[in-house]
């Protein structure tokens, strides 16, 4: 079952807490791109990961120079840090989601798929392993099974929730940083299936819809709400991480909430949160999204950094071409019953060069001094027009 339209559920660095454990702190970069994303799915179900879409593109960063680098931190909002800062803080933001309990589940993983023929910058690759726990993977792009092995990878740091990123790898392609978080956890206070009833549903646009209502009453709902929407915070047994849930007023549209949205408002609205007595009902959903990041990424103002002609990530390899991002992919996944909710992302980074180098070929020597077979071929249909051997020539 599908979220609904008038349910507009946000992750705050993926999954938002209010718990003083927490260090990570939604940016307003996470506003941004979520405008510019759901402004072109304003009739469809969207999902995408803050976290996971950031996480990949700060690995991206630290392999950046210049204009470029100044693109890419003015868009991320890095612009105030130092470089030691922004690895510290990634480290950090890793090593503390990393550590929740009572039953809750959250995996990130990140790595690196770099074509075996580029020569990469060693400390770009050992940064990215120390301060990101990002693997690398020296390899074969050019192999049948390289796609495969990247799949294979997001698959299993997704718990088979995702199954693939890539449809092939690109023939200009060098690297591939991906992130992949997966979670899954209870809630606090669990709804009850024996509350869940059909109940109609009432999309913006079109029919009704029936779909299964859960329910679920108490004294203690962190809960607020404004002339123009209702804001609740479903906490997971976990005690640090929880699922917002905003919804319009009646007579008021998810657009126009949407339009307002930005990061001062989200903070405002969920540090307003009080305990109140109330009933929530809210439907089963399951949602599936895959998107291209590069153009939103580019009209946010990092534009630079997918010009093959102006990007420069020369920190990244010590090879003279000019490396840039030919796109930024990204899949979610999320399903929220009575018990909890499980959720997977991965957001790929595909780095490629203005040339990007063939397999080098030793020299060979070919000597036709005995007998030799020969083939006349027509190239496009191909049909064999003539085949024979020469003995003695």
């Amino acid at each position: 079952m599908s979220p609904k339209k008038s349910i507009l559920v946000l992750l705050a660095s993926f999954l938002a807490s209010q718990s003083p454990l927490a260090v990570l702190a939604a940016d307003q970069f996470d506003f941004d791109l979520y405008k510019s994303l759901a402004a072109l799915k304003s009739n469809e179900n969207f999902l995408y990961s803050p976290y996971s879409v950031s996480s990949a593109l700060t690995m991206t960063y630290t392999g950046s120079k210049d204009a470029t680098k100044e693109a890419m931190a003015k868009v991320l909002g890095l612009s105030a840090k130092k470089d030691s800062e922004v690895k510290a803080a990634a480290k950090a933001d890793i090593d503390s989601l990393q550590k929740l309990d009572n039953g809750s589940t959250l995996e990130i993983a990140n790595a690196l798929f770099a074509n075996k023929n580029i020569d990469f910058s060693k400390e770009f690759l050992s940064e990215n392993e120390k301060y990101f726990y990002a693997s690398t993977n020296s390899m074969d792009f050019s192999a049948p099974d390289a796609v495969d092995k990247i799949n294979g990878w997001v698959k299993e740091k997704t718990h088979d929730k995702i199954s693939k990123i890539l449809d092939q790898v690109s023939g200009d392609a060098i690297l591939y940083l991906i992130n992949a978080i997966y979670f899954k956890g209870a809630w606090q206070n669990q709804f009850k299936e024996e509350d869940t009833k059909k109940a109609k549903f009432h999309p913006h646009e079109g029919k009704d819809l029936d779909v299964m209502m859960m329910s679920l009453s108490r004294n203690s709902f962190s809960y607020s709400e404004t002339p123009e929407f209702q804001v609740i915070h479903l906490p997971y047994k976990d005690n640090r991480l929880g699922l917002f849930v905003f919804l319009p007023q009646k007579g008021k549209t998810l657009g126009e909430f949407e339009k307002k949205l930005d990061l001062a408002s989200f903070n405002k609205h969920t540090e307003l949160l009080a305990g109140r007595t109330g009933t929530l009902k809210l439907p089963r959903f399951k949602i599936e999204d895959n998107m291209k990041l590069k153009e939103n990424l580019s009209k946010l103002g990092m534009e630079e950094a997918f010009d093959k002609n102006k990007a420069d990530f020369s920190l990244m390899t010590n090879e003279k071409e000019r490396v840039f991002i030919n796109d930024v992919i990204h899949k979610t996944y999320m399903d929220v019953n009575e018990v909890g909710t499980e959720a997977a992302a991965v957001t790929a980074v595909e780095m490629c060069m203005t040339t990007a180098r063939m397999d080098p070929q030793p020299a060979f020597e070919m000597t036709c001094d005995r007998p030799f077979f020969v083939a006349l071929q027509d190239m496009q249909t191909k049909k064999l027009l003539f085949m024979g051997h020469i003995n003695k020539p």
